[in-house]
């Protein structure tokens, strides 16, 4: 038996094996013995039943205490990560939020050298190898990560001879901070065993899902968590979501006001990059997953309580109402035989992000096989209640293939759909952040309820355009257009991408706020690094009127670069994964006193969210000055 006294805080039993809540660290770890201590002592009382005896080890060099219990059968394994000795059984913990309780067949190999006691698996059965807490953060190899620490001449040349906003170094958005940590991410989980044999407790699925995008289930949530009156009367009669739209989900959890504190998400599960480049011991080293492929491609809804923590999951049908593609492959529409309704299908939703429109959620996603891979879909999510055989109770989602819009052109668009102003709730787009460029959505053919239109054809996005004199033209298909700038063709402009799927509306300056991204090199070349892009860093920044057009848009402020803080680190520095992609922002409060929600992928295999104070992003915001674009705040950095 394990006794634990950790702060005053015990230990939560699961399911899946004896674990901590997933927290993560107070403070930066920090190894050595002549290192400050931290604030938490363990002290371990282990009593062994049976015969066996009793070892004790540290692997100084990773900063780990392996504990070691009984012989042969019976020997037991107690590994706490980031955590040195004192002396006796004493232990300072500086990385609360690994434990790891090990129960295996081994053989200790004792090296002295070392100061070491290694362990190595005598039988090669991993039937009894302890389980993993899937919902707590994976480790990776080094190269894994960003390596934020080494100095920027010593990085590779992609990187020491770029170009960064401002000529700024990146840093990390979200370090530890002492005492109060509510800055560090947590864990967006997914069960994946209804796709996949997870019966080997000790090893991880292929994925855990990544690129996720979770926002708020309020029906105003710039109404939460404000303290200045003022504020509020200003957005008091503004809804962003109908909860008539999600009463499946408010009458599973309790009514729509507990769905006021909590949220949904989106994963997508798929080919990640989790094992990428991996050796066999590396895979074994690190219990990831053995598959070569995918178990499944598909979209999953996932329900999320105040603390971000998973409470619900289902996966996002097709409604096969009417064809739903263009290219070859395309499905086509599927009546069920007895007239009820239509056939739904498991498809492929790629980039899926979350947005609101008319007091609605929707997706946008891509789906190359059937639409190609340069143009973008959004459909409205509809949910429904679900009654098991057994009596138990869900909910399912789904979209219909009759509501299909396909935005054109790009990838990487964030849509806009209230203006934080004059409260218009025009459905445009942010197809390009450099230059800044905004498009209608053509959405003239949707009836005023999309649920009920079953035989609607695909619309393309109308682009605002520019030409010589800046007045209306048509565009490539004889359609008159509305126009505005749009992206210049050969001219000059930065590397960077949008990201999030929805601008958030900032009240008190009237701006649109967003998150965007660059990679490092620019090509997306498979590499030794991953299959595309890599070495991430993001910016937020936003967008507003233009003073002498008050149908045009312009980059207002954007922060400079940084990456999100890895919870594991191979060195002392504090550091950021090299594939980061935030494909999730949401405002909580006030634009002033609120906080700002940021759900990001890691390493296109698993996915984390987390709150930052809107004080803090305001002041990192920072005002464009005499630049236009983004393009001309480039610089390359002092190394």
């Amino acid at each position: 038996s394990i006794l634990d006294v950790f702060g005053g805080k015990m230990f939560t039993s699961k399911t899946q094996g004896l674990r901590r809540r997933n927290r993560p660290p107070l403070i930066r770890p920090k190894r050595g013995v002549n290192k400050l201590l931290t604030r938490f002592n363990v002290f371990l009382s282990l009593a062994i039943a049976g015969n066996g005896f009793f070892f004790l080890g540290q692997r100084w060099g990773q900063g780990d205490v392996e504990i070691i219990v009984g012989e042969g059968d019976t020997k037991s394994v107690l590994t706490v990560y980031g955590a040195h000795s004192e002396e006796g059984n004493k232990f300072v913990i500086e990385d609360e939020s690994a434990f790891q309780l090990n129960q295996s067949k081994s053989k200790m190999v004792i090296n002295e050298d070392a100061k070491a006691i290694n362990i190595e698996n005598a039988s090669g059965d991993t039937s009894d190898r302890s389980a993993l807490d899937r919902c707590s953060f994976r480790r990776y190899p080094s190269d894994r990560y960003y390596d934020l620490g080494t100095p920027l001449v010593e990085q590779p040349s992609f990187l020491s001879d770029a170009l960064y906003i401002r000529g700024e170094i990146p840093t990390v958005l979200n370090p530890p901070i002492k005492d109060s940590d509510h800055q560090a991410p947590v864990k967006v989980c997914v069960d994946t065993s209804e796709w996949e044999d997870v019966s080997d407790t000790a090893r991880w699925p292929f994925t855990d899902g990544h690129n996720p995008s979770v926002m708020s289930l309020a029906a105003n949530p710039a109404l939460l968590l404000k303290d200045d009156e003022k504020e509020k009367s200003s957005v008091a009669d503004r809804v962003r979501l109908n909860p008539e739209s999600v009463a499946p989900i408010a009458d599973l959890y309790g009514g729509q006001s507990k769905l006021e504190h909590m949220y949904i998400g989106l994963s997508v599960m798929g080919n990640g990059q989790c094992s990428w480049k991996m050796s066999a011991e590396k895979i074994e080293e690190y219990n990831f997953s053995t598959l070569k492929e995918a178990p499944t491609k598909r979209s999953m809804i996932l329900i999320l309580d105040k603390s971000l923590e998973k409470i619900g999951q289902t996966t996002i049908f097709l409604e096969l109402d009417a064809k739903f593609g263009t290219r070859r492959g395309s499905l086509n529409a599927k009546p069920l035989s007895d007239g009820s309704g239509y056939e739904r299908s498991i498809v492929e939703l790629d980039d899926i992000r979350l947005f609101f429109y008319k007091g609605a959620i929707w997706v946008l996603y891509r789906n190359g096989p059937k639409f190609g891979y340069e143009d973008q879909l959004q459909n409205r999510l509809h949910f429904e209640s679900i009654t098991q055989d057994n009596g138990s109770k869900s909910f399912g989602a789904y979209i219909k293939a009759s509501e299909t819009v396909k935005v054109c052109c790009g990838r990487n668009m964030a849509l806009i759909s209230e203006d934080p102003i004059s409260g218009d709730d025009t459905l445009k787009a942010l197809t390009w952040v450099d230059p800044v460029t905004v498009a209608e959505v053509d959405l003239s053919m949707l009836p005023a309820n999309t649920a009920s239109n079953t035989a609607q054809k695909l619309r393309r996005l109308t682009e605002y355009q520019s030409n010589d004199q800046g007045h209306m033209k048509n565009d490539d298909s004889g359609q008159h257009v509305t126009e505005q700038n749009r992206r210049r063709l050969g001219a000059i402009k930065s590397h960077i991408h949008g990201t999030n799927g929805y601008m958030i509306p900032l009240h008190s300056t009237g701006e649109l706020l967003g998150i965007a991204h660059f990679h490092r090199p620019e090509k997306r070349d498979t590499s030794d690094y991953a299959l595309h892009g890599h070495h991430y860093t993001h910016a937020l920044f936003t967008i507003g009127k233009k003073e002498s057009d008050s149908d045009g848009y312009e980059l207002k402020r954007i922060s400079n670069e940084f990456l999100f803080r890895s919870i594991f680190s191979p060195t002392e520095e504090i550091d950021g994964d090299i594939i980061q992609f935030a494909s999730g922002l949401d405002l909580v409060g006030s634009d002033k006193h609120g906080k700002l929600l940021i759900s990001y992928g890691i390493n296109d295999c698993e996915g984390a969210a987390f709150f930052l104070d809107m004080q803090v992003v305001q002041d990192l915001l920072l005002d464009i000055g005499d630049a236009n674009e983004v393009v001309d705040l480039m610089e390359i950095a002092n190394k």
